[in-house]
């Protein structure tokens, strides 16, 4: 029996030891989180933190500045309960202005329209999920309604790394002279943060099913967007390289309809400290130049490896390769573009359909573009094919001199 009675203070001693590590860990996070969220655009207090040894209640009050409006300001009550291996935390919104409160709590027709459960265990990873009501408002000209929206999250505080799920079921606006319905709306992006730094490896993809915009009698249709991205920084930590495609099935504008549509772009060889210096900027326009010199300094390859679109004309298609050069200089640039002549090698070729000649838009340019042989027409397309190496530009075959 006493050995029995040993074994279970034994482990009840090292439950409540566990216990009391996870609610530490809880509170460092909670602290390190307040930390990284305070900016100018959001202030975050700790206003209370009351633990016990098996559970604690946290309040923060979070305050939004709105320009020419009385700033955003609410409460956020989380309650904590602590087991041996993790703990499990709900958190609930309290608007501060009563109106605000009660405008909210009409249009969701509850004052639970905020779900938030969250989980942090000993190794310090942090997964959740938040959930948003469905909501709906009508007056007499104007009407708004909201589908629910779902994140399911989770980051790993020691490597700081992550992933996320969004998705919003839709949108229905009817505003006066505009009117929005969007349809499912997805995200799934994954992270990594570098260390020292204000910059991320990332991956997603984004996904709309539909969106009709309506404003001023003019119809815009989108549907099947996808956006998708990825960027990573290089092995030995100076350059950054990044990729993104947008796909749009169809796109309807003014009774046109444009389908198949693809832009596929590669930024590679971009300067890792450049970045950096851009993403912590707090809007100083020195900063930002000098930054921005500093890409421009080091060099970089754009690759655009397709622009296509299947128009009511016909098919466009083209590609773009440019490799810039170190050592060009932005204020030069800037008073002179063409010194860049000397720093960018690459290609553009370009297909466009023949009777973008006859459309009001674009028919006066394409056609000079004819004339003076930048553009060689090929029974129903137009085409253009040039290169840029080491200051000589060639189009169509043909050598361009300065």
């Amino acid at each position: 029996m006493k050995k029995l009675i040993t074994i279970l203070f034994a482990l009840f001693l090292a439950c409540a030891i566990s216990t009391f590590f996870v609610g530490e860990r809880i509170k460092m996070a909670f602290q390190y989180a307040i930390g990284q969220v305070n900016s100018k655009q959001i202030q975050v207090k700790l206003i209370s933190y009351n633990k016990s040894l098996l559970t604690s209640k946290i309040q923060v009050k979070m305050t939004i500045p709105i320009e020419g409006q009385e700033a955003l300001q609410f409460l956020i009550d989380s309650d904590i309960n602590y087991y041996p291996y993790k703990a499990v935390l709900s958190h609930h919104i309290t608007l501060l202005d009563p109106e605000m409160a009660n405008t909210v709590a009409s249009f969701f027709q509850t004052k639970e329209w905020f779900h938030s459960h969250q989980e942090v265990d000993l190794l310090g990873r942090v997964s959740g999920k938040i959930e948003l009501a469905q909501g709906s408002v009508t007056h007499i000209q104007e009407s708004l309604s909201s589908k629910p929206v779902t994140l399911d999250y989770q980051y790993d505080l020691n490597d700081q790394t992550g992933g996320f799920n969004f998705e919003w079921g839709g949108f229905y606006g009817d505003l006066e002279n505009l009117l929005v319905d969007a349809k499912v709306f997805k995200v799934d992006a994954h992270f990594s943060l570098l260390k020292g730094t204000h910059l991320i490896d990332y991956q997603y993809t984004s996904q709309l099913e539909q969106c009709a915009l309506t404003l001023a009698d003019n119809d815009l249709i989108f549907k099947g967007v996808l956006l998708q991205g990825q960027s990573a920084v290089s092995e030995d930590r100076l350059t950054v390289d990044g990729s993104n495609h947008l796909k749009i099935e169809s796109y309807q504008s003014d009774n046109h309809e444009f389908t198949d549509n693809n832009i596929r772009l590669s930024l590679s060889g971009l300067n890792l400290a450049a970045l950096a210096m851009i993403k912590s900027d707090d809007g100083d326009p020195q900063v930002i130049d000098q930054a921005l010199s500093e890409l421009l300094r080091y060099g970089a390859n754009i690759n655009l490896q397709t622009l296509s679109s299947i128009t009511p004309w016909g098919k466009i298609d083209g590609q773009l390769i440019m490799d810039i050069q170190p050592g060009s200089i932005l204020t030069e640039a800037i008073e002179n573009p063409l010194v860049l002549i000397d720093y960018i090698n690459g290609e553009l070729n370009l297909n466009l359909p023949t009777k973008l000649l006859y459309q009001a838009d674009v028919g006066n340019f394409l056609q000079v573009g004819v004339m003076n042989g930048v553009f060689k027409q090929e029974q129903d397309q137009l085409t253009l094919q040039s290169s840029l190496d080491r200051g000589e530009l060639t189009v169509n075959g043909e050598i361009i001199p300065w």
